[in-house]
């Protein structure tokens, strides 16, 4: 596979066939760190400013 994309191949063929695959589990670990550290980020600011009498903290308006 790396040989034909890699010959004959036009550099969109070789980064859809070949880097994009590769990268993947990278780019999917990159993005679930980022989504853990907004919503700790998150929780961090909007716990502690719920009243303790108030049941629905998140939905307030």
């Amino acid at each position: 596979m790396l040989t034909d994309a890699g010959e004959g191949g036009s550099r969109v063929i070789v980064l859809r066939r070949i880097i994009i695959p590769h990268a993947m589990p990278g780019i999917v670990a990159g993005s679930i760190v980022v989504f853990m550290l907004t919503i700790g980020n998150v929780a961090t600011a909007v716990l502690p400013s719920c009243r303790s009498s108030s049941r629905r903290c998140l939905a307030r308006s």
